[in-house]
């Protein structure tokens, strides 16, 4: 009787082991079942040992001891141990959300594909690159360099007395920005002007060599700017009728410019801009002397479009914002130029080239690759 329940009880710790072993390896693998979700592996670990020392203080002889329990023991331990170590190796693992299941699964590449860049017809780009991380291969020329880009435009016409601007704004860089898009640098009968958008949301028509506000028309909205000093920021005294929208967002905007009347002192230029999917403003006009009293003054031809970064007008050169603007132009109500030649400043961050459709991209600022080289746009 004493041999059959010594076989017993080796039976019934041999089948314990076993059914141990079992169980935790099912909860190692799964690690899903309500009664193991909590029990880490190094804990699984702890129980097989526990349950060895158990059955190595059960009252058997020795030999049955080493034959039944002792190596399926070391067996179920070596097999526990290397599991519970990849079990932990894996519960460190960083992980990743799948975002339309929300699962969690394991990264299984060191080096996941980066995200793409947002195109530039985002509303609210993230800020670009300061040129000091653009180098190389770039290399920035000394301050002061606010201009960046430049095209002029040929009509071959002699009597430009109209010019309308399509503009496109691909991104807007925000209002403390600073950048400038002038529209068209020509004088006027010999007078100089220039009008355009600036980031901050003004914009603006300025005339040159007067600081008489007896010059400018000033509608409700709108602001007279004027200086008399020769030697200011401008290189010339100016008047300058002004609105400022706020910000400039991005979008198709209209600009155009229009001889009006003649008052026996000169002619009357007036200025107006429609933003994005809003009405047209009448931003003012400004009075133009001529250079012949019977001939009504007109644009130069060959005037240009250019961009600035004024903040890069004085001692110190800051990183330029990423800007790209699309323009095109017309003269005297449907008279596309014969020709139109862009250039660059010594700031090497900018690009010109003429699209598909016909109008001119200036992309600038951040980290632009130059790709096109001044001259004739084709």
């Amino acid at each position: 009787m004493g041999r059959v329940a010594n076989r017993q009880n080796q039976a019934l710790e041999i089948n314990t082991v076993l059914l141990a072993g079992v169980w935790l390896s099912i909860c190692s693998s799964t690690h899903k079942g309500s009664s193991c979700s909590s029990i880490t592996p190094a804990t699984h670990f702890a129980v097989q040992v526990s349950c060895a020392v158990f059955c190595y203080t059960s009252p058997m002889n020795w030999a049955a001891r080493r034959r039944f329990i002792i190596l399926p023991v070391i067996v179920v331990l070596i097999a526990g141990g290397i599991y519970s170590y990849v079990q932990i190796r894996q519960a460190n693992q960083p992980a990743i959300i799948n975002p339309t299941t929300q699962a969690t699964s394991t990264i299984q590449t060191p080096n996941p594909k980066p995200t793409e860049p947002p195109p530039l017809n985002t509303e609210n780009p993230p800020q670009p690159a300061p040129v000091t991380q653009c180098v190389p291969p770039f290399v920035f020329p000394p301050a002061p360099n606010g201009g960046m880009t430049y095209v002029n435009w040929h009509f071959n016409t002699p009597d430009i007395h109209a010019l309308q601007f399509h503009v496109k704004i691909e991104n807007n860089p925000g209002t403390k920005s600073d950048l400038f898009l002038q529209l068209y640098d020509g004088s006027i009968d010999g007078s100089g002007q220039y009008f355009g958008l600036q980031t901050t949301g003004l914009v603006l028509f300025s005339r040159f060599g007067t600081a008489s506000p007896e010059d400018a028309s000033v509608p409700s909205g709108s602001t007279l700017a004027l200086d008399g000093n020769p030697n200011n920021g401008e290189g010339s005294t100016y008047i300058s009728v002004r609105r400022n929208f706020g910000s400039l967002p991005s979008g198709t905007y209209s600009v155009r410019m229009t001889r009006d009347t003649y008052d026996g002192t000169g002619d009357w230029f007036k200025y107006y801009v429609t933003f994005p999917n809003a009405s047209e403003q009448y931003i003012g006009a400004i009075r133009f002397p001529r250079a012949t009293t019977s001939v009504p003054a007109s644009f130069h031809d060959d005037g240009g479009t250019w961009t600035e970064f004024w903040d890069n007008n004085s001692t110190t050169l800051f990183p330029v914002p990423l800007w790209h603007v699309r323009t095109s132009i017309i003269a005297n109500g449907g008279s596309a130029p014969r020709t139109a030649t862009s250039n660059y400043s010594a700031m090497p961050n900018s690009d010109v080239y003429l699209e598909t459709d016909g109008s001119v991209s200036h992309v600038f600022g951040g980290c632009t690759q130059r790709i096109h080289p001044p001259g004739l746009l084709k």
